[in-house]
């Protein structure tokens, strides 16, 4: 049995939408739990009227998107399902066999905490984009799951039918709630299966959580600490402080895990006050940028320098990797690169700080 759990608020003519492709699908062992948060229960006697396998609910008291979401899921789990399938109400199935090619997947793929599928973006009725995963970003999925915190490469949650595992969404989020509970399913089993074909069709009129939550920069902010904290620490633990008493940390581009600029300038000034040598690794692009932001905004210089495969520029001061790694130098790495994380771990495993630092926003490193 599939358990479809739809959170409702207050917008009824998408619901009969999703309902209609839910009564067409070829899969029928399934229940329809609809959790209403709205406040005059006008759907009532629509889903009552479906049948026995549609289920109605009214909160008591308005729940929130992310705790009415767990709430439907609370419910439909009560049926003992083997599959649970969140649908949000601006989402439909394309297909009359969307949901059995789902189940498909996961019969056969019997290790898979959930499967994904492609899927095709509505506006006002009309198809403006269509959204797959290509090899790339499956095969970075599978090795290093973590990048969901950093990029929701996945999609909305109705593109996924997942086990019914007990494991929720975290009511603490809004805006990346997805991604953390994404998380928290592959943390669990770390193998997922995915359905290329436009499977579920996801609507974008506006009004959606995420549009409301992007225009709040405080509530990004404080989400993305909350995550790392949750989840990572941080690979130092010399730097937990910083995490915890930041709460700015969303950089507006691509939410990479820099430092807050304030914590990461007291730290490079405690660093030299100490009297710690200065290192540039340098991943992504030459060092000029960064040393040029640096230097302008706190007058400092790098004594050495290590260069990535493929960026070798002539400068002073350049070590091996070998070099680096001598862990009789005391020095304190700042990483100058798009994905800092993997190269902190190898020098923070060879008991050497580093921080990332990204050219202009500083938010919490990972």
């Amino acid at each position: 049995m599939v358990a479809i759990c739809i959170p409702y608020y207050e917008k009824s003519g998408l619901l009969v939408r999703l309902i209609e492709s839910i009564k067409i699908q070829t899969f029928h062992d399934f229940i329809v739990v609809v959790t209403d948060d709205g406040a005059d229960g006008r759907i009532k006697e629509y889903i009552d009227s479906l049948g026995e396998c549609y289920v109605y609910v009214r909160n008591k008291k308005r729940k929130g998107p992310t705790a009415n979401c767990n709430y439907a899921m609370e419910l439909g789990r009560h049926y003992n399902p083997r599959y649970i399938k969140v649908m949000h109400q601006d989402d439909s199935f394309i297909y009359d066999y969307s949901l059995e090619r789902m189940v498909e997947e996961l019969e056969r793929n019997r290790e898979a905490v959930f499967v994904s599928s492609g899927c095709t973006y509505i506006r006002e009725g009309k198809k403006v984009a269509e959204h797959h995963l290509d090899m790339g970003q499956l095969e970075r999925l599978r090795q290093d799951f973590y990048c969901v915190i950093e990029e929701n490469i996945i999609g909305p949650p109705s593109l996924l039918l997942v086990r019914n595992n007990g494991i929720y969404m975290d009511e603490n989020l809004q805006w990346i709630v997805d991604e953390e509970w994404y998380f928290k399913l592959l943390e669990y089993k770390n193998h997922f299966a995915y359905v290329d074909e436009a499977l579920i069709s996801i609507g974008i009129d506006g009004g959606r959580v995420t549009d409301s939550c992007v225009q709040n920069l405080e509530l990004l902010e404080r989400e993305f600490a909350y995550v790392y904290v949750k989840h990572f620490q941080m690979q130092d633990s010399k730097f937990d402080p910083v995490v915890h008493n930041s709460s700015r940390v969303y950089d507006g581009e691509r939410q990479q895990g820099f430092y807050l600029w304030g914590d990461f300038r007291a730290i490079i000034r405690d660093a030299v006050r100490d009297g710690r040598k200065l290192g540039l690794w340098v991943g992504d692009a030459g060092c000029g940028e960064a040393e040029t932001n640096l230097w302008r905004v706190l007058g400092i210089r790098f004594d050495y320098y290590y260069f990535e495969e493929g960026y070798v520029e002539e400068k002073e001061g350049i070590l091996s990797l070998d070099q680096v790694l001598d862990t009789g130098m005391d020095v304190m790495w700042v990483i100058f690169k798009k994905q800092a994380r993997n190269t902190r771990k190898i020098l923070n495993d060879s008991n050497i700080s580093a921080i990332p630092y990204n050219g202009r926003h500083f938010t919490a490193g990972k």
